[in-house]
């Protein structure tokens, strides 16, 4: 009869001590990792992994396509980097001078067929037709058409639709604009669905003043007053929009002018056509009503200009603003806001070029038609220094 049982190949023999088979596995888990980390080490797809990765980032792109080659060619099929390396093979022959656009677009071709739902073959459609669109090339057309239905949503799609969007909007191709705004509505920012909106509804105003004045209005209170690039576009189509003041009413053409001077005045550095401005809402004071909602406007705009940063340190100028000033409180009954604003800005004024008495009687007037001002610490402040320098 055995002394022992015969050797099980899972459980260890009866004569090996329990301690002895404990610190063999614990010997076998403590190098398991070393192993592991040796094996992954000598893995040959892994290193020209490394290596392409650190020649693409160090600039030396020529070295890195032929690594890339190397890796797609020795991984396994089923490596989720394959997709990148073949879009890194053409990016870096892209990056290489001298390198003709037919070698880079062949991994990238190759990639597009082999993996056709990876974003990596979305990425390289997306560089191929910016190559195209750079050369005017039609081939941009079909590839973009490519990109489209292939991955209709994806970032690549929606970043270069906006592009092509953007520029058609800007070359006033609003028709051409507007249908491809729509293709990524969901996806627009506050300036796309601006831009969006203005295209629909210039490709819709076709040649009535009308519609143009209302889209140049759309423009213009779109944002800040002070923003030049919008300043610029609502410029253009006010321009657009008085070369057939003929179909306009008097309101609408007092209005765009009013508008249109602002353009002019705060559209431009340095005030370069500050002139235009004052022509424009001299215009629009001489022909309105005196108490016209636009006249008053322009009343208003003009002692912008007059008092403003261009006029401020000239001797005299800030005096025209006081006449504007005096012309509002007049025209403008107590309890209208351009009254109220008119009085305000008269006291303010003369207090800052040291009218001490007429600016302290500007704010009486202003506390006596309006009482709850006299409640604001501004105003209070306003006064007692006019007192203080009358003392």
């Amino acid at each position: 009869m055995r002394k022992y049982f015969p050797v099980n190949p899972v459980f260890p023999h009866p004569a090996i001590s329990l301690k002895k088979f404990l610190r063999g596995i614990s010997f076998t888990i403590f190098i398991l990792p070393f192993l592991c980390n040796i094996y992954a080490q000598e893995n040959p797809a892994d290193k020209l992994w490394a290596e392409a990765q650190a020649k693409m980032q160090s600039g030396r792109f020529k070295e890195a396509n032929a690594d890339f080659e190397q890796f797609a060619l020795k991984a396994v099929n089923n490596d989720s980097r394959l997709p990148e390396a073949m879009f890194n093979q053409g990016f870096a022959l892209s990056r290489e001078k001298g390198i003709a656009f037919a070698s880079t677009l062949r991994p990238w071709e190759s990639l597009i067929k082999r993996f056709p739902k990876s974003e990596w073959s979305a990425k390289a459609l997306g560089e191929i037709i910016t190559y195209y669109t750079n050369l005017n090339d039609p081939k941009a057309n079909t590839y973009r058409r490519q990109l489209t239905e292939q991955f209709p949503g994806s970032p690549v799609t929606i970043s270069l639709t906006r592009a092509e969007a953007d520029k058609l909007f800007t070359d006033k191709k609003y028709t051409e604009a507007m249908k491809l705004y729509s293709t990524i509505e969901s996806s627009l920012d506050e300036n796309g669905k601006k831009n969006f909106l203005l295209s629909k509804m210039l490709a819709e105003a076709g040649s009535s003043p009308a519609k143009l004045l209302e889209a140049a209005e759309t423009v213009f209170l779109s944002g800040d007053d002070t923003d030049k690039a919008l300043l610029q576009t609502a410029k253009e189509l006010y321009l657009e929009v008085l070369t057939k003041s003929n179909q306009l009413s008097a309101e609408q053409i007092a209005r765009a002018k009013t508008r249109l001077g602002w353009c002019h005045y705060a559209g431009i550095p340095d005030y370069a056509e500050a002139d235009k401005a004052e022509k424009l809402w001299g215009e629009v004071i001489a022909q309105g009503k005196k108490d016209d909602l636009w006249v008053g406007e322009s009343q208003w705009r003009l002692i912008q200009l007059y008092a403003g940063p261009m006029n401020f340190q000239k001797e005299g100028q800030w005096k025209v603003s006081i006449k504007y000033c005096d012309e509002m409180i007049k025209n403008f009954p107590i309890g209208q806001f351009r009254h109220e604003q008119a009085l305000f800005s008269k006291a303010w004024l003369l207090r800052c070029h040291g009218q001490w008495q007429d600016s302290l009687q500007a704010f009486n007037q202003l506390i006596s038609e309006y009482p709850n001002k006299a409640k604001q610490k501004v105003i209070q402040d306003y006064i007692q220094e006019c007192q203080e320098h009358l003392k």
